[in-house]
């Protein structure tokens, strides 16, 4: 009993113990080590791409991966504690195959621990022929250049290669030749001129493949040589802002001074369809046959064929090649570089080679912000331009790509730093047309995009450069209405509201209508309309006061007021509404007019009893009698247009014609009359009558002298 009881007791104790102890001791963890876990490929020559996995100690620490002992490759920053990497075998001596072992170190940049590989580099050999760039080709009877290199030979080594070239007709050529003394990282090279540097009677006649060789084994390559200076044409296209046609320039070998026929053709299907012209015949000179065709504007867009035959001459390979005669469009779209909106509009400049050193054409955006351009093969870049400004750019490589029915189409995108800005001008009853709208440079006084004008859906959309101020101004008129600050368009044009109110206010105009006297006119027609439009936006009679109030908008009228019979416009004046209680008084200075006719006779006496009748627009309005001033008067008449006519005794005497706004008083002088006694006398009849009473008086007086005559005795 007593062991059992000790046992038990000790074991409680043991684990009690263990239960307290327990969660002091610290957790032990695995600690990762600088490693490579992976090297991918293990062996290849200079420029191999080599992948690189391992582990470092120091978590998102920077690691250095070192090549050879003394070459840093790669600098950069672990993930955790993992590293990932690749990067290409730098130029370092090496061995013929299976290679000289180099050192590939990882190191923790703060530990300093290291772990390392190796990787296999061994010597390659290369050659290129030097050829143009498609679609240009070599021509039969030119030259080309072949380069050779050795990278990760030996160090302070001179390479000698043999050269072969292989031509069309399987004759072979070689030649030797030394590459220069190779540097310390085991790097040689050289050239050599084909058919120039090789003997035998190399020559480059034949239209084909010529297949060139290092050493036989070590290295190969092969280049091309045709009978036309490209394998495809373009038809037409712009240069300089003219439309150019493509010249085919042919050129043929090994004919000494021999006649040559040439024979151009195009594919009909399976047929060969001759152009016009072809065949025809020229002579070699100097074994060089060297022709040119311009391609006509309208030739068939095809795949064609040259044939040079001679009848002195049959050579091993018959000289005859296609080519293809295509056309480039490239469409450009100008796109806003922050939505990627279409930009209608924008003029794009073509240039030809990276720089833009040579204008090509300039076209202008549709609606939908494309513009093609017919081009040349080439290297190009484009310019977007807004109000003669650069917006954009785009570079393009030579535009390539499948054509169909041979026509090359490519679709570029250019990205242009606007903003588009729509605004829609409005008073209370909606839209409003013919308002002037300007964005203004908020910093400087000149207008930075010059005003446009609303149509009849008031709306107005434009574009705006980037990262400059703007206010709003609008003006109806030529008076400013709305002047709103729109601030940056970069950090503000997406919170503006599209599209953007101008709001055209409204005005009351009060028009005050007076007479001649300057009295009010009251209870008489009046209306204002507006003044490009020619549409009433008011009308009514006029008060006691001779007023009447209007609701305007902001902008031109004209206020018209009427006789109360609206036969006659009394007054119509042009007002520009552009403050609020606008107060305009209309003068009526035909209204409420005082008629006064004087009537006289031939001395300038007056005539009484004469009428005066009057009349407007043919319509009998007054007849006034001459009192004894010879004056007949009317009080409160409208001026106008009157024709005035004078009647004495009965009989009409005078007409006249004349429009009478009051300024001056109406004097009719009848000269064929003469007041005597109190009546007018016709001068006429009062000289007969005097011609008579002298008459009759001398025969009178003839008689009484006759009768005292003394009789003679």
């Amino acid at each position: 009993m007593f062991r059992k009881g000790s046992i038990t007791s000790i074991l409680t104790i043991t684990i009690l113990a263990i239960m307290i102890i327990t969660p002091h001791v610290p957790e032990v963890t695995a600690v990762s080590t600088t490693s490579i876990t992976l090297i991918n490929p293990i062996s290849g020559p200079v420029g191999t791409e080599i992948r690189l996995n391992g582990t470092i100690e120091t978590a998102n620490g920077t690691y250095v991966l070192r090549w050879n002992e003394t070459l840093n490759v790669t600098i950069a920053n672990a993930t955790d504690h993992d590293v990932h990497a690749v990067f290409t075998a730098p130029e370092t001596v090496g061995e013929p195959f299976p290679g000289r072992e180099v050192l590939i170190e990882l190191i923790d940049n703060e530990t300093g621990n290291i772990a390392d590989t190796v990787f296999s580099l061994y010597t390659e050999y290369h050659m290129k022929a030097v050829v143009p760039s498609q679609p240009l080709q070599l021509q039969e009877g030119q030259e080309t250049v072949i380069r050779l290199n050795v990278t990760g030979g030996a160090e302070n080594t001179v390479y000698v290669a043999n050269i072969t070239v292989k031509d069309p007709a399987d004759t072979t050529y070689w030649t030797a030749v030394s590459l220069t003394n190779t540097s310390t990282i085991g790097y040689g090279e050289g050239n050599v001129r084909f058919p120039g540097d090789f003997g035998g009677g190399a020559h480059t006649h034949y239209r084909g493949t010529y297949q060139a060789a290092f050493n036989e084994t070590l290295a190969t390559t092969d280049f091309t040589v045709g009978l036309s200076d490209k394998q495809e044409y373009t038809r037409r296209y712009f240069s300089e802002g003219e439309e150019e046609t493509g010249e085919v320039i042919i050129q043929g070998a090994g004919y000494d001074d021999n006649a040559v026929t040439i024979n151009i053709a195009y594919y009909n299907e399976t047929t060969l369809t001759p152009v016009e012209g072809y065949p025809k015949e020229e002579n070699a000179s100097d074994g060089i046959l060297i022709h040119e065709w311009k391609i006509p504007e309208d030739a068939v867009l095809a795949t064609y064929n040259i044939t040079l035959t001679c009848a002195s001459i049959e050579k091993s390979v018959k000289d005859t090649q296609n080519f293809t005669l295509i056309e480039i469009i490239v469409s450009c779209q100008a796109q806003n570089r922050h939505d990627n909106d279409s930009l209608d509009g924008i003029s794009v400049k073509a240039y030809r080679g990276a720089l833009g050193f040579f204008y090509i054409d300039n076209r202008t955006t549709n609606g939908t912000g494309w513009v093609d351009f017919l081009l040349d093969h080439g290297q190009y870049s484009f310019g977007a331009y807004w109000r003669e400004v650069e917006v954009g750019s785009l570079s393009l490589i030579n535009p390539a790509g499948n054509s169909t029915d041979y026509i090359l189409r490519m679709e570029q995108h250019i990205e242009c730093d606007l903003a588009r800005v729509t605004m829609v001008a409005s008073d209370e009853d909606g839209p409003i047309p013919f308002i002037s709208v300007a964005l203004a440079n908020a910093t400087t006084a000149p207008q930075t995009i010059p005003p446009f004008q609303t149509d009849y859906t008031g709306i107005i959309s434009t574009y705006a450069f980037t990262g400059i101020p703007y206010r709003i101004e609008a003006r109806r008129y030529g008076h400013l209405f709305f002047n709103e600050s729109i601030g940056n368009l970069t950090e503000t044009i997406g919170n503006l509201t599209y599209p953007f109110l101008i709001q055209c206010p409204t005005y009351t105009l009060f028009i005050h209508a007076m007479d001649s006297n300057s009295h009010p006119i009251q209870n008489v027609p009046l209306e204002v309309i507006e003044w490009s439009s020619g549409s009433v936006v008011g009308e009514g009679d006029t008060s006691e006061w001779g007023s009447i109030r209007i609701n305007c908008t902001f902008g031109r009228y004209k206020a018209r007021v009427y006789n109360q019979e609206q036969t006659v416009i009394l007054n119509e004046t042009i007002v520009d509404v552009t403050q609020d209680q606008f107060y305009l008084v209309l003068d009526c200075k035909t209204v409420n007019l005082d008629l006064s006719v004087k009537v006289t006779d031939y001395l300038g006496q007056p005539i009484p009893n004469a009428v005066v009748k009057i009349e407007r627009e043919d319509i009998p309005l007054l007849n006034l009698t001459t009192g004894p001033d010879g004056v007949a008067s009317e009080q409160g008449i409208l001026g106008g247009d009157y024709r005035i006519s004078l009647h004495i005794a009965g009989r009409i005497s005078k007409v006249r014609s004349l429009y009478f706004d009051g300024a001056e008083d109406i004097v009719f002088q009848a000269a064929n009359y003469l007041v005597v006694g109190g009546y007018p006398l016709e001068v006429n009849q009062l000289t007969t009558g005097i011609a008579v009473t002298i008459l009759v008086v001398a025969f009178v007086s003839l008689i009484l002298v006759y009768r005292r005559r003394p009789k003679e005795s």
